[in-house]
């Protein structure tokens, strides 16, 4: 909605644009409205309307037109003495008329807008109220505390996987062994124990198959063997005792139009 100062008597022109300000403000905060304040000097010379444009039906058609609000107002402010009257009119657009609304008098220049938060549903009948703050309670904190009960010797996920690795590097190297063995044997009945047996070419690629078998063996028992000595070591360490972790917090904040959760602390 718009609020349009086309008068003002016994005050200053800024005195009245400021008064003007103060009663869009107390509209916004206490109505579902958006208010907003202006001069009808600034909008006439804009727009090309004359001073006289509120006598002519058109005219006040074309002003409604122009500023572009569902509502308008026009507000004259007069001083008498300690007290300032503010005559409300609102402008149909459609009709081509402005009637008056209300009369609003303030006295106090610091209590202005709680004067006008109080009038204003008489001065926008129809508007809802805004809804008022939600209250919140001052933020409290909520304090959980985890106390991690002391554990002997288990067997962890390093434990798992040096394990694993034992085992699977001891059962290659047994079935590798096993086929070296096999070939060993095969070769010593054909008569290669004393000789090489270079001579049949067969013979030489077993002895060249049964070499890298049994290096390939003893690689796979040295992993073996060095991944159950690591599996033994992380499960003799595995013991941890018991300590105290820090305090989570948990605390409840709000300002008046929503609730927020803060987590701090160790997790």
């Amino acid at each position: 909605m718009g609020l349009l100062l086309t008068n003002w008597v016994n005050l200053s022109e800024s005195g009245a644009s400021r008064l003007s300000q103060e009663l869009a403000a107390a509209l916004t905060e206490t109505l579902q409205v958006r208010a907003s304040a202006g001069m009808a000097r600034d909008v006439y010379l804009a727009s090309s309307l004359p001073r006289d444009c509120l006598a002519r039906p058109s005219c006040i058609k074309s002003l409604h037109q122009r500023v572009g609000t569902d509502r308008l107002y026009l507000l004259t402010v007069v001083r008498i003495a300690q007290l300032t009257r503010v005559d409300i009119s609102r402008v149909d657009g459609l009709a081509g008329t402005v009637r008056p609304v209300a009369v609003v008098s303030v006295d106090k220049p610091e209590t202005q807008r709680a004067q006008f938060r109080a009038l204003a549903a008489s001065i926008v009948p129809g508007a809802s109220a805004r809804p008022k703050p939600m209250a919140v309670a001052s933020p409290q904190k909520l304090v959980v505390k985890y106390v991690r009960e002391p554990r002997g010797r288990h067997i962890t996920t390093g434990v798992w996987l040096a394990g694993s690795i034992a085992v699977a590097a001891g059962a290659s190297a047994v079935v590798t062994g096993l086929f070296a063995n096999d070939l060993y044997k095969d070769l010593e009945r054909a008569g290669c124990k004393d000789n090489p047996c270079d001579r049949v070419p067969e013979l030489r690629d077993d002895r060249e198959t049964l070499r890298r078998l049994t290096i390939t063996t003893d690689v796979l028992i040295g992993v073996s063997l060095t991944s159950a000595v690591v599996a033994g070591y992380l499960y003799w360490t595995s013991s941890s005792p018991g300590r105290e972790r820090s305090e989570m917090r948990v605390g409840f904040v709000g300002d008046g139009r929503s609730i927020g959760v803060g987590l701090g602390g160790s997790f």
